[in-house]
């Protein structure tokens, strides 16, 4: 079939001239919809596709588009994809739409980034910085970490606190913030001043200077716990210290792992000089006061649970013992402890 444009003598089945790619039939057909289109044209009339092979006349076509108002660039050999897609939109203004895309991904993640830094900056600042402790006053206390249990020493020894600061400095949560020779007023503003969570208040033997050290410390500072610490243990002063409400009694001689557990279990909230009422003479002592101040006519009296308890431990009973004989559980036991701990020093306003 010879072309109409070229004269090119193409195949008889051949469909477009294979040498200038003008359509070789009579009217071109639009393979997108299916509608004959009058030759000469080169977008199909019914759906605005790109009719495969048409041939433009030149002189429809100005500078920069086409008379159909398509875009630039149809100048190209007929049939040929190099600058038309089939939606007649050029492959290079597809390049620029999609580096344009690209920028625009890039742009709008830096601005989502950005505004997340704006986000973050206007919170609150988040620093790696422990949380403080605050005084009465809302003031923070320099150097206190929320964190850790703080303990004020009060002990004319000095080689000793050295030795506790030292074993303390091995714990992750236990700090030693300063020490005071005797109670005087400077060191209740001492105390004030650095709220330590624990106090540990020397009490030498024979004398009970140091109980009355604790009992100061504890009128003006009810919610801070004592811990008593004195060369060895005796029952009179164990009896005497129950009555002040101090939370502990060590003996010196106690081993590191023994004062940081004791340490721990105090800044908790348990009182484990209850434990010492145990001790035959201090359950004794315990009895006498009770029974001295029920005929004295006392609102505060030990129930016949509370007193049987003692009456064991009097005869030397231990706790796993007593536990056998009433039938009772340690806890109960605990318990009952603590409950005539909590008299004793009612009793004793």
């Amino acid at each position: 079939m010879k072309c109409p444009r070229c004269q090119w003598d193409n195949l008889q089945e051949a469909n477009f001239c294979i040498k200038c790619g003008e359509s070789l039939q009579v009217e071109p057909l639009c393979h997108h919809c299916g509608h004959i289109n009058p030759r000469g044209g080169i977008f199909c009339d019914e759906c605005g596709d790109l009719l495969v092979g048409a041939t433009p006349d030149e002189s429809s076509i100005e500078e920069g588009g086409s008379a159909e108002g398509r875009p630039p660039g149809i100048n190209s050999p007929p049939g040929s994809m190099t600058n038309l897609s089939r939606n007649g939109v050029q492959p290079d203004l597809l390049t620029e739409l999609k580096e344009g895309v690209e920028k625009w991904t890039e742009a709008t993640g830096k601005a989502k980034r950005a505004i997340e830094q704006i986000a973050r900056l206007t919170q609150h600042p988040q620093t790696d910085s422990p949380e403080l402790k605050v005084n009465h006053n809302g003031e923070p206390v320099k150097g206190r970490e929320a964190g850790k249990t703080s303990v004020f020493v009060i002990d004319r020894d000095l080689l000793f606190y050295q030795g506790l600061h030292l074993y303390i400095s091995h714990t992750d949560d236990i700090e030693a913030i300063g020490r005071s020779a005797d109670l005087t007023e400077g060191t209740i503003s001492t105390v004030d001043r650095l709220l330590p969570d624990i106090v540990l208040v020397e009490a030498d033997l024979p004398s009970f200077q140091g109980l009355d050290s604790a009992r100061q410390l504890i009128r003006h500072s009810p919610d801070t716990p004592v811990i008593i610490f004195t060369p060895y243990i005796s029952d009179d002063q164990v009896f005497a210290a129950l009555k002040t409400g101090v939370a502990g009694y060590l003996a010196k001689a106690i081993t590191g792992e023994e004062f940081i557990n004791t340490i721990r279990r105090v800044a908790k909230g348990e009182h484990i000089i209850n434990e010492l009422i145990t001790r035959s003479k201090v359950a004794q002592q315990v009895l006498d006061h009770f029974q001295v101040m029920e005929k004295e006519g006392a609102d505060i009296t030990l129930s016949p649970q509370e007193t049987e308890l003692l009456r064991f431990f009097v005869l030397d009973y231990p706790i796993k013992r007593v536990a056998e004989v009433t039938a009772m559980s340690t806890e109960a036991i605990g318990n009952l402890l603590d409950s005539i701990a909590i008299k004793l020093v009612d009793n004793n306003v």
